[in-house]
């Protein structure tokens, strides 16, 4: 890949989901003290559900070099399946105490696993209604063999991995400009092929985060394959194009089949949006405060009227976020349509994974 331009270009926000492959590289020049989108770019899986290969990563590589991304340095996102985490009541840091070691300890053991076997990192959560003595800390971890497994055939591709990270904190990193100063908890809504994660912000911090693993789009894929008797194919297309309220000209005369599939869509909404709302209340009583906003992205925020439908059922504003909207774009940018997804917001927080980039 093309070389390095200082520091001017940040590494490359890699997230390789299900699916699809997103990638995004922000720039900066001399004066610009907020971070611009370089370039972006998103590419559909060759197998889709399937590991990542050396070829496909390959492939991916040399497109990202003729699109314009600049360098071989790439942060990549930990699978939230292979994330293991927890809320942790730790000792003061005026105490003096090893926290990075009692962290790590204590993670290992409430998952079962043996401490010298994570990377671990953590962040103390702001102080809530009820006062402790000690400090509570989330902390989240990946296992070795998880990472290897990510890891390797990045580095067969001539991809040099300067860093794993995980989706909650990269999301938190991607939106918290626009969260910034805002009053109240904050959510931000991701919903991908497999899974959907809710990061609940308080501020720029999380301060909870929840793995919703049945509220992907692939699950509403198998509900509309079920209950409709529709193959996978029709599935996806009624999904994407009809959702709880959109209309397509090409089923102009299957009005019950269309009908059909939004009462199943719309359940499938309203079931996500409950689950939310719960983890959103639970987030809330520890400081009082309720959720006041939620940003949806993601491979399925673009349901249509899946926004609209949670909103309603959370009585909380919903807006759907790309990258268009959260960073400003240098003049000749080089871009995808990955600019206009929801999707690649996850790859953007990645790229501001260095401290300088934030």
């Amino acid at each position: 890949m093309k070389t390095s331009l200082g520091r001017r270009r940040s590494p490359i926000g890699l997230a390789i989901g299900a699916r699809h492959i997103h990638a995004v590289q922000l720039c900066r020049g001399r004066r610009d003290e907020a971070p611009r989108l370089a370039v972006a770019a998103g590419f559909r899986r060759a197998e889709p559900g399937a590991s990542v290969s050396v070829s496909e990563l390959e492939r991916v590589r040399d497109a990202l070099d003729r699109q314009g991304f600049v360098g071989a340095g790439v942060v990549l996102v930990a699978p939230g399946d292979r994330i293991i985490g927890g809320v942790l009541d730790v000792p003061p840091r005026s105490s003096g105490a090893p926290l990075d070691q009692i962290v790590r300890n204590e993670l290992a053991r409430g998952n079962r696993v043996e401490a010298s076997q994570i990377e671990c990192g953590w962040w103390e959560l702001p102080p809530g209604v009820r006062e402790t003595e000690g400090c509570q800390v989330i902390a989240l971890a990946c296992r070795h063999e998880d990472a290897l497994a990510l890891l390797e055939p990045c580095t067969a591709a001539g991809l040099d991995v300067v860093a794993i990270d995980a989706p909650g904190p990269a999301l938190a990193r991607a939106v918290r400009a626009k969260v910034a100063g805002q009053s109240g908890l904050s959510g931000v809504l991701e919903v991908g092929a497999e899974s959907a994660l809710l990061v609940v912000l308080r501020g720029g911090t999380i301060v909870y985060e929840r793995l919703l693993a049945e509220g992907g789009t692939q699950t509403t894929v198998a509900l509309l394959v079920r209950k409709l008797a529709v193959d996978e194919q029709t599935a996806e297309f009624l999904l994407g194009r009809v959702g709880v309220d959109g209309s397509d000209v090409e089923l102009a005369d299957e009005a019950e089949l269309v009908a059909e599939a939004r009462a199943v869509i719309a359940e499938s909404a309203d079931q996500l949006a409950s689950e939310v709302h719960a983890s959103a209340a639970y987030a809330g009583r520890r400081y009082a405060e309720d959720m006041q906003r939620l940003l949806l992205i993601g491979t399925g925020a673009a349901v249509p009227g899946l926004g609209e439908r949670i909103a309603r059922r959370l009585e909380v504003p919903v807006s759907l976020a790309t990258l268009g909207d959260l960073y400003p774009t240098r003049e000749n940018a080089c871009t995808s349509a990955s600019l206009s997804s929801p999707a690649a917001i996850l790859a953007a927080g990645l790229a501001m994974h260095e401290e300088g980039w934030r």
